[in-house]
């Protein structure tokens, strides 16, 4: 009935299948986990191997790294049966309910979204707190929030779909570098008339990097919207979606872009410090940073 797909980059995942597989066995329904990881480091692929052993649950080694979207396209080909749970493998599991939540949802055309959340207290390591921070104050909404506006509210690391309707879609495999393929499959939906329902069904999102990590990142998932806008038909309702295109779009609008490009070579350098040194980021700085780093980039519209 549902099989749960789970795409592996140098995490340990052993805890948290295991509490998937302890609660999909209890709801006695044909199910399969499927583990497929993307040429992880070498301590991390002998301890998650050992998860071959449970019931149900086939793992699949890459020898060569392909990226978030098509190893997502590659788990959707191994899948048996109709209905796709795809999981990110840095998360843990927020209630003993979690699948049954899903299960309730399987129909046979559906995208449903559970959300995100973060643990309450504040990592110990000042590094990770930059991300932390922007999880908690932007990442976590309820699902009344997130279904005032369905598609562009979808996020891939935790979302059922009907296989029919993935196959209709997939992820774009030219998006190699991290970042927004998932705002590329919502927008994709939304112009295939497929609408996303979001529920109240988190996963803790656990993996935090630390702030230079994030910060990377954050570079390169603004690159791949670049990206996504030069290389796909992209009509101007995308930018209205994308807060960060929305805000570039009025600048440009305004012709202020001059003035934000000079500003960018003038203050990006210390803001990139303080978010990556500071005890306290500020988010309101973290917004003003990206809105800097794409004015450095040239768009048609």
């Amino acid at each position: 009935m549902i099989s749960i797909l789970i795409p592996i980059y140098n995490f340990d995942v052993c805890a948290f299948v295991n509490k998937l597989h302890t609660q999909v066995t209890k709801a006695s329904i044909p199910f399969e986990i499927i583990l497929m990881d993307d040429a992880s480091i070498a301590i991390n692929k002998e301890k998650n191997s050992s998860l071959k052993s449970l019931p149900c649950l086939k793992y699949i080694q890459l020898e060569t790294n392909v990226g978030r979207s098509k190893i997502r396209n590659l788990l959707a080909n191994e899948a048996i049966y109709e209905t796709l749970l795809f999981l990110d493998c840095d998360s843990d599991i927020s209630s003993e309910f979690y699948l049954s939540n899903y299960i309730n949802e399987c129909t046979k055309n559906v995208v449903v979204c559970g959300g995100t959340i973060y643990q309450q207290n504040a990592p110990t390591d000042k590094k990770m707190m930059l991300r932390w921070k922007y999880g908690k104050n932007r990442e976590v909404k309820t699902a009344l929030e997130r279904n005032n506006n369905p598609n562009s509210a979808l996020t891939t690391n935790n979302f059922l779909i009907s296989k029919n309707i993935f196959n209709q879609i997939k992820f774009e495999e030219t998006i190699v570098k991290y970042g927004h393929e998932d705002t590329l499959f919502g927008y994709k939906l939304k112009k295939n008339k497929i609408t996303v329902k979001h529920i109240d069904n988190p996963l803790i999102h656990v993996g935090l990097e630390n702030a230079d990590v994030f910060m990377h990142k954050t570079n390169q998932g603004i690159e791949n919207l670049i990206e996504i806008i030069e290389l796909h038909k992209i009509e101007n309702d995308f930018f209205s979606d994308v807060r960060l295109l929305n805000y570039f779009y009025f600048i440009n609008k305004l012709k202020l872009r001059p003035a934000f490009q000079l500003l960018n070579k003038i203050v990006s350098q210390h803001l990139f410090n303080h978010l990556i040194k500071s005890d306290n980021p500020k988010l309101i700085l973290f917004d003003i940073y990206k809105l800097l780093y794409i004015n450095r980039f040239k768009l048609n519209k």
